[in-house]
């Protein structure tokens, strides 16, 4: 039976591989990697601070903390600076909704 292709993700993940090289290795977006790693990260197999820098986390729940829930991402994303991806945005909104 063929792996579940967020399982292959994971497992080179966790052999040191980041995001982005795993999105070249399996000729996948960085998107669709931070999807298959979203998983992981709500089940906490995976910390959110091993994806992305501690930096950018903070300044994402910044940004949710001031921004209206009525903009969405969007609102979010005007208040960040340009090096924050929607993408990073997401995988910080699911690893908020996760904690306790």
């Amino acid at each position: 039976m063929k792996e579940k292709t967020w399982v292959v993700t994971y497992k080179l993940f966790k052999e040191g591989l980041m995001p982005q090289e795993i999105a070249i290795r399996r000729n996948l977006t960085l998107n669709t990697i931070y999807s298959h790693l979203s998983r992981y990260i709500e089940s906490g197999d995976i910390r959110l601070g091993e994806v992305i820098e501690t930096e950018k986390i903070n300044t994402i729940r910044r940004a949710i903390k001031l921004s209206k829930p009525e903009d969405g991402k969007t609102g979010i994303k005007e208040l960040c600076p340009p090096d924050i991806s929607y993408s990073d945005i997401t995988l910080v909104l699911n690893a908020m909704n996760t904690e306790p």
